[in-house]
């Protein structure tokens, strides 16, 4: 689950469980409990919907200090890149706003065989991963 769904996901879940001043306002718009428990399957649904990451099938060799799901993290923090590993070169490139649904998407396909190994080629949305 990408972090920031996670959080709004924990800040929903919040609002409907406590007496939250978030819910009462003096607008003529008001949100109530049951509203909100209405928008929550919504709200669920829209955010994987965004989430459409495909993968070329063809695993990609990557020994470094961080697995990738990580390494992609910290190269996403930085911006559009590349990393070299001891083995395996990752780049990232793209709409950085997918990078929470790459994140997400290598860490369920990653895996260990005395080395990581994750697909060679992955798009989520804009955003293009690479390990060659």
């Amino acid at each position: 689950m990408p972090p920031l769904f996670r959080f709004s996901l924990l800040l929903l879940m919040h609002i409907l469980t406590s007496d939250s001043p978030w819910i009462k306002s003096n607008s003529k718009m008001q949100l109530t409990k049951s509203s909100l428990a209405f928008l929550l399957p919504f709200l669920v649904s829209s955010a994987y919907a965004q989430c459409n990451c495909i993968h070329n099938g063809d695993a990609g060799r990557w020994n470094d200090s961080d697995a990738p799901n990580d390494r992609i993290a910290a190269i996403c923090s930085g911006g559009e890149g590349c990393y070299q590993a001891q083995d395996g070169r990752m780049c990232v490139r793209g709409d950085l706003n997918q990078c929470g649904c790459a994140v997400s998407a290598a860490s369920q396909w990653q895996s260990w065989h005395g080395n990581w190994f994750l697909w060679s080629d992955i798009t989520c949305g804009g955003l293009y991963i690479t390990i060659t």
